[in-house]
């Protein structure tokens, strides 16, 4: 994984591996190309990911923890094309 950061937004490129994912599973299915957007939502975390699963939208299909934060893979493909990645901080 590479993260460069453009001031403003956070440019993250991913190498998929054997390993079973999500990353992996989008690539087998479409090749590669943008898999998620992501927003950094702070203490509001909870709150928007109640929201999107009050809407229909799978919010368990990945969720992740590294030191000092995690996020949360949200599947909405079907709706946007790209799924999101939900997390409180970088």
């Amino acid at each position: 994984m590479c993260a460069i950061d453009m001031g403003g937004w956070v440019l993250e490129l991913h190498q998929v591996d054997k390993t079973p994912s999500t990353f992996s599973e989008f690539v087998g299915e479409h090749g590669y190309g943008v898999h998620h957007l992501g927003f950094e939502v702070g203490d509001a975390r909870d709150q928007v990911i109640q929201f999107l699963k009050d809407m229909g939208y799978d919010v368990d299909r990945t969720i992740g923890v590294y030191p000092g934060s995690s996020w949360t893979i949200v599947d909405a493909e079907d709706v946007l094309g790209v799924n999101l990645n939900i997390k409180p901080k970088r």
